[in-house]
């Protein structure tokens, strides 16, 4: 469970987090891609998608995307620009960000199993091996459809491995598993 200390942590985190981002107008520009004061709602639905499918690795459902963009909107005072940074502090604190949601889907070979979907399994594989979320490379994957067969995952597998992500996320899972700060 999290406790009452550790949501206002991510709160505060949150909150530096995107005032560091949205009080400099170049990081804005970069993180932001467009400019919400003069496009309005398209420019705040395209960062909200874009970003939401980084932040919770998986493509956000329209429901989502329009809460996200009337969250957005609602907050929008005394500029556009803060309404957009509150709503990406709230999805650095969802739980489709903090946690790693796996709900699976039926599995065609067994009905009667489920399976993890393209995203999950993309998920699991950064987490493993790279310690971090997917890229935009794996996400295409899933969203291809190619982590759904055996041959997908090898290919993904192999160029995951073949960072330097995966060699530093290998030494940090074995320092851990064998406690190696004692020695």
């Amino acid at each position: 469970t999290l406790s009452e200390l550790g949501t206002q942590h991510y709160d505060a985190n949150a909150d530096a987090i995107t005032h560091a981002i949205f009080t400099d107008a170049s990081r804005r520009a970069v993180v932001g891609g467009c400019d919400v004061v003069a496009e309005g709602e398209a420019c705040a639905r395209a960062f909200i998608t874009r970003v939401g499918r980084q932040l919770f690795r998986r493509p956000l459902a329209s429901a989502e995307v329009d809460r996200w963009v009337a969250k957005a909107a609602e907050l929008s005072q005394p500029d556009a620009w803060e309404g957009l940074r509150l709503a990406l502090a709230g999805m650095l604190q969802a739980p489709s960000f903090l946690y790693r949601v796996e709900l699976g889907e039926e599995n065609p070979d067994n009905p009667d199993e489920l399976r993890l979907n393209g995203f999950e399994m993309a998920s699991r594989m950064s987490f493993l091996l790279w310690n971090t979320g997917p890229d935009s490379a794996l996400l295409d994957a899933a969203e291809a459809g190619e982590l759904d067969s055996a041959e997908g995952l090898r290919t993904h597998t192999e160029r995951l491995l073949s960072s330097p992500r995966a060699k530093l996320a290998m030494q940090g899972f074995f320092a851990q598993y064998l406690d190696l700060c004692k020695l």
